[in-house]
């Protein structure tokens, strides 16, 4: 397992690691980080902690990625558009298979080290990697529950961090991940990309906050569905690929077959993620509290694991291999799949977290935020409900915030933005003038259409001979539907081509190479922190089975 420098010759570097002092491991670190205050016992000191004071304004960033999974590279490609900015010297990740496709991908790719960019050092050890590079940050993309240790052991080393999201599956390890961003000085950026979007930077800033466009908003809703094709456990590697029983165990794993089952499929089971909360819940959650400028006050939620037991999982996993080994002619595959099928059937126990979630939380706002015309008080409440599910993928994710004098859809995904102002509100006609107007018509066709559920439907027959009959003698207005909303167009100097990740990169990247503040960040620890209690108190009320009060202390560090 040890797959230093791969990927170029690297011999002299080789020759001197043979001789260097032992390495944090994560166990040690996560010993001492629960006796003692945070960051206490960490030895791990980077190169450039130890030499430089972080990366001239004229050279690039030197990042190295801690965890080249599914959204380590997701990062690093959405760092393509970077390149002046950012380079990536060095990756690490426990995982054979991963290492040797970050070293690789990134050295193809021109964005690693040298004057080609083709160099990329890869490490099993994370913290090796920190103590040998001269990096200025680090992305951690580990799973949830090793955010906190990967974060604290870069900031007390010296170095900026950027730590995906969610936070942490543990309050209290994010906590220690704000505090030692205080203690230390350093960035802590968290990876709530949707604060960067200049999508919802524009709906936030200048459609609800400074004109006010949809009034008081009254609820909101939201929703990321996931199909069951793309929610069933992801395959248990074997032979090469498959990890050996100690390196599974020195990561808080267990060993053998339910070991790489865990490790393949974390964020399902409680020790390691936070279910589809963290992994899909926590982008929209962020942006209820982010539009709102504003926490909770109260949640319920129902939920369980209905559909992903361990009965479903183990005759999927076992039909598919069954179906497979049918299929096959050749000894040598069908010999494959007969140790893959012992594997499966040790796999018993099916996910820990809830498979599909349905979640109430009540929000309260002060009356001028608004603009309100009403006298509904000085304390108003917003109500919003959010589902995540992974049986369906109908309407996919988008959020939508339903106001009393106008309605937004938003999503990352564009099909699902627009803007709806109610019949009796203000007119938007002047604020749809201007190099940048604030909403926007007629784009790119002569008339603006309807989107998504908005797309007007006929409440009467299809048959016009039917309908003349019918109308015949009858009023054209039915009692039962409300004067149609006009709808928008968020602006198209708003919307943008990258890359859903690249635009918060960017904001870090930059803030580390001009020396900047927590300030500067658009996500920086503290909201993440907020984000992350947020998310939490679902599971709490899940297995509470009623209304829960959030604390304002909560949301503090």
């Amino acid at each position: 397992m040890n797959f230093k420098h791969i990927g170029q010759d690297n011999s002299k570097k080789e020759e001197a690691n043979t001789n260097s002092e032992p390495s944090l491991t994560r166990r040690n670190f996560l010993r001492n980080s629960s006796t003692a205050s945070v960051g206490a016992g960490l030895i791990v000191t980077s190169k450039t902690a130890l030499g430089q004071e972080g990366p001239d304004k004229g050279k690039k960033v030197r990042c190295g990625i801690i965890g080249y999974g599914d959204e380590g590279k997701a990062l690093r490609e959405s760092s393509m558009f970077l390149k002046d900015l950012v380079c990536f010297p060095a990756v690490s990740d426990i995982w054979p298979r991963n290492l040797r496709a970050g070293v690789g991908q990134i050295a193809a790719s021109k964005q690693g080290g040298g004057d080609d960019g083709d160099i990329c050092n890869g490490y099993a050890e994370p913290e090796e990697m920190i103590k040998k590079e001269e990096l200025d940050c680090i992305i951690v993309a580990t799973p949830d529950f090793s955010h906190h240790t990967y974060s604290i052991m870069g900031m007390e080393a010296g170095l900026d961090v950027y730590s995906e999201k969610l936070m942490s599956n543990s309050v209290d390890f994010a906590r220690q991940m704000v505090q030692s961003q205080k203690k230390t000085g350093k960035l802590l950026a968290i990876g709530h990309q949707r604060r960067s979007n200049p999508r919802y930077m524009h709906v936030k800033n200048e459609i609800i906050e400074k004109r006010k466009l949809l009034g008081w908003i009254t609820h909101m809703t939201a929703q990321w569905n996931r199909s069951r094709g793309g929610s069933v456990p992801r395959e248990i590697p074997q032979g090469k690929d498959a990890l050996t029983d100690d390196i599974l165990q020195k990561y808080g794993f267990n060993g053998g077959a339910k070991g790489m089952f865990e490790f393949r499929n974390w964020r399902m089971y409680k020790k390691f993620g936070g279910g589809i909360i963290s992994d899909l819940g926590a982008h929209q959650i962020d942006i209820f509290n982010w539009l709102l400028d504003e926490y909770p006050v109260s949640i319920f939620a129902q939920g369980g694991t209905d559909y992903y037991t361990g009965e479903f999982l183990n005759d999927l996993l076992t039909s598919e291999v069954k179906e497979a080994m049918a299929k096959t002619k050749s000894k040598k595959r069908k010999a494959k799949l007969e140790t893959e099928l012992k594997i499966v059937e040790q796999v018993k126990d099916g996910y820990e977290h809830a498979d599909n979630v349905m979640a109430f939380f009540e929000y309260q706002t002060k009356r001028d935020k608004w603009g309100t015309k009403g006298g509904a008080g000085d304390i108003l409440k917003t109500r919003a409900y959010y589902q995540v599910l992974t049986t369906s993928s109908s309407q996919k994710f988008y959020e939508k915030f339903m106001g009393e004098d106008g309605t937004m859809s938003i999503s990352e995904l564009t099909e699902y933005n627009q803007i709806y102002r109610e019949a009796h509100a203000d007119s938007w006609d002047e604020l749809g003038n201007g190099e940048k107007p604030v909403v926007e018509k007629n784009l790119a066709k002569e008339e603006i259409y309807h989107k998504f559920w908005e797309q007007p439907a006929p409440w009467r027959s299809i048959d016009k001979a039917k309908n003349d009959k019918w109308l015949s003698g009858k009023s054209l207005t039915d009692a039962r539907v409300s004067k149609g909303l006009d709808p928008w167009e968020i602006p198209s100097h708003a919307q943008f081509e990258e890359r859903p990740h690249t635009p918060h990169l960017r904001n870090f990247f930059e803030t580390v190479r001009d020396g900047g503040s927590q300030d500067d960040l658009n996500c920086p620890a503290i909201e993440g922190f907020r984000t992350t209690v947020t998310c939490m108190k679902i599971h709490d009320a899940l297995a509470n089975g009623g209304k829960l009060e959030f604390k304002p202390e909560e949301f503090e560090v």
